[in-house]
């Protein structure tokens, strides 16, 4: 992608008006040029949105499916390995 803005004439202004109209048209195009970029950069973040939340709704769906939805909180802690409980 080129960031290069090239004016729609590339003769050389010869007097004020001219270079205010050459002006006028680079700041026209700069305008939606950058309008341009920033729907793309919203489109994006509103995709991106969108799978991050599809992708909480199947961390919690697998945390549901194993039991591990917050429920345990405050539970006895889980068994030690054999190994650790022969030790004492």
């Amino acid at each position: 992608m080129s960031t290069e803005v090239k004016p729609a004439d590339t003769a050389l202004p010869e007097s004020v008006e001219d270079l205010t109209e050459y002006v006028q048209k680079l700041l026209e195009q700069m305008q939606s040029r950058f309008e341009g970029m920033s729907s793309s950069i919203l489109s994006r973040i509103d995709d991106m949105s969108g799978r991050i939340d599809e992708l909480e709704r199947n961390i919690t769906e697998l945390m549901d499916q194993i039991g591990a939805g917050g429920e345990g909180e405050g539970e006895e802690a889980p068994a030690q390995p054999a190994a650790e409980q022969e030790g004492k």
